[in-house]
């Protein structure tokens, strides 16, 4: 027969598992957007010149300034992407960091009552109160990584976007 606290923390731990192990990456491996800025300014910067004028000077001149909006699209789209998977590291850690918290928070209880019966019949509300605690942290940091993932896909259109473009 299983304990009330082993039941406790067999939930706990399926729970714990759903965040994954391991440090949360961050967004900065997603953000090229510093460098897409320098590529945008140094092709914006890209001019004919005085000394090249017609209609290939224009047509360049009108490339350049697709390429370079482009490339401020992508450096824009780049930063929001960090930002995201900056988020969901945030959400992960914090789901692991309050799920620690309910965990200790049982385990205190159960070290102060005795290991019968009683002890078990009193560790009842605690665990409820716990395994409730779980459901919460679980229903709120999947709540967050879904709206995560809606900004996300809203990224992926935005470069998608671009793809579909002449001169992207």
């Amino acid at each position: 027969m299983i304990s009330v606290l082993g039941a406790f923390l067999t939930t706990w731990d399926d729970a714990r598992a759903t965040l994954g192990a391991g440090t949360p990456v961050d967004g900065s491996r997603f953000d090229m957007g510093g460098r897409l800025d320098e590529l945008h300014r140094t092709v914006a910067a890209a001019t004919p010149g005085s000394a090249w004028t017609g209609s290939s000077a224009e047509a360049y001149t009108d490339r350049n300034h697709q390429l370079a909006a482009t490339l401020a699209r992508l450096a824009e789209l780049d930063r929001r992407l960090g930002a995201e998977v900056d988020r969901s590291a945030q959400v992960v850690a914090a789901g692991r960091r309050d799920l620690d918290a309910v965990k200790q928070w049982v385990l205190s209880a159960a070290a102060s009552v005795p290991p019968n019966a009683a002890g078990e019949r009193a560790l009842m509300p605690v665990v409820s109160k716990g395994v409730a605690d779980v459901a919460d942290i679980v229903q709120r940091s999947n709540s967050d990584m879904s709206g995560i993932a809606t900004r996300i896909r809203d990224i992926g259109n935005g470069y998608q976007a671009l793809t579909g473009r002449e001169g992207g």
